[in-house]
């Protein structure tokens, strides 16, 4: 739909500079991310981890068999300025700062966990967020430029993600993986690559939750009535939007 069709891998292009609108902002995000992480639960304070941000898709382009995307470094704390702030923080931008962090986007990962009898791994979220509680495909998160320094940085950080919240090691554990969708918004993971992941048989038992990331993983055969009724709104609304596309 975005018009990039098939590539066979991503890779990104640093950016030396960030943004002017992300400089200023720097103080307004320092005095956000105080008060965001005090109000965090002992134990599960958030740390201020280093993130990748695109100003937008247009810079976006493909090169060869390439997805190239120029990025820059920000941190986590403006990831969740960008995603968190209430009214109080939102009338104290300019227009052109809430322009600018509506167009922003953050590069993440999603899989979904197909098993050798057509179930699909799901887990229950386990934080206090927006999506505390939500049931969603695993595994999800941001790509992170400390540990994902492959070349496919989009292979690297789901095989990390999957290890991360289900145990499963992508190399041992699954028998095949292909990107199907870009997922662009809502919010957490602006700018993601979905893959579909195939388990390999017998390797069910291996799956094992992250209690930081989810109070359950289950397999469950979604079926389209799942969706249609009160159901529906136990789940991530992406994980909706994406099996009735499937």
């Amino acid at each position: 739909d975005l018009g990039f069709g098939a590539f066979n891998r991503a890779i990104v292009e640093v950016k030396k500079d960030i943004p002017e609108e992300l400089k200023e902002l720097g103080s307004l995000i320092e005095e956000f991310w105080n008060e965001f992480s005090a109000s965090r639960p002992v134990g599960s304070k958030p740390t201020n981890d280093p993130k990748y941000g695109l100003t937008g898709i247009n810079d976006v382009r493909i090169d060869g068999q390439n997805l190239v995307l120029p990025v820059f470094e920000c941190g986590y704390a403006d990831v969740r300025f960008k995603n968190s702030r209430d009214k109080k923080y939102d009338e104290r931008l300019t227009a052109k700062q809430r322009h600018f962090l509506n167009n922003l986007l953050v590069l993440g990962v999603v899989g979904y966990i197909e098993s050798a009898d057509l179930r699909y791994l799901f887990g229950v979220r386990a934080d206090a967020g927006p999506r505390g509680g939500l049931i969603e495909t695993v595994p999800q998160g941001l790509v992170d430029p400390l540990k994902d320094i492959s070349d496919d940085i989009f292979y690297s950080a789901l095989a990390r993600e999957l290890k991360e919240e289900t145990g499963l090691d992508i190399n041992k554990d699954i028998s095949d993986r292909m990107a199907t969708h870009l997922q662009v918004g809502p919010k957490f993971g602006d700018f993601a690559l979905v893959s579909k992941l195939k388990l390999k048989f017998g390797r069910e038992e291996r799956v094992m939750k992250s209690t930081k990331e989810h109070t359950k993983l289950f397999l469950d055969s979604p079926s389209t009535k799942a969706f249609e009724d009160e159901k529906k709104y136990a789940f991530n609304p992406v994980t909706v939007a994406l099996f009735e596309e499937l």
